[in-house]
């Protein structure tokens, strides 16, 4: 399926197919790249409404996100939408720069999960930022006119709080190692 590429799936192989007798593999092109601007959305009641739009042969992908969350900017189907790239990455954050002349939606490629946030860095067009789910499966930060840069972070609930707890409970049993062996 044509949606592949909205995965930056480049290659289905099937090891053993039945019916061809052998193995064959599908190039899928091109493939989206992991950050694209987009002028026009849709929006989706939820992510199945989301994910079942992907679906419509009317539903062109490449030129429009399926969207089930907000706040969101007008749609701007019209002009150059701008560039966003990639400054710096690790396994649980992004920091993203973009300039956009009219509000647009940038789209990350890579997997939604309510834990992801964002936050503006210095000299950001906005304050806040927002992750919400597009296309049912992947992120999406709604964008302002402006140049923007800002970090998006995979962030658990709770998590500095459970740091902080082992911390301590790693400094007690120290304490207690260190009194024993001197008693």
């Amino acid at each position: 399926p044509p949606v592949y590429a909205l995965l930056r799936l480049g290659t289905v192989v099937a090891l053993w197919d039945e019916e061809v007798q052998g193995r064959w593999a599908v190039e899928v092109e091109p493939l989206l790249p992991r950050l694209a601007l987009y002028g026009a959305y849709e929006y989706a009641a939820s992510r199945d409404a989301a994910l079942a739009r992907l679906g419509s042969p009317a539903f062109d992908f490449r030129r429009t996100v399926a969207l089930a969350g907000g706040p969101l900017p007008p749609p701007t189907v019209e002009g150059a939408l701008g560039t966003a790239h990639v400054v710096a990455e690790s396994t649980d954050r992004l920091e993203i720069e973009a300039s956009v002349p009219a509000p647009a939606i940038l789209l990350v490629t890579d997997a939604w999960h309510p834990f992801w946030r964002a936050e503006g860095l210095p000299g950001s067009a906005q304050a806040r930022y927002d992750v919400i789910p597009a296309d049912g499966m992947l992120r999406a930060v709604p964008l302002a006119a402006g140049v923007h840069r800002f970090r998006m972070e995979y962030r658990i609930p709770g998590f500095e709080v459970a740091r902080g707890v082992s911390a301590a409970a790693w400094a007690l049993w120290l304490i207690v190692l260190v009194r024993r062996r001197s008693s």
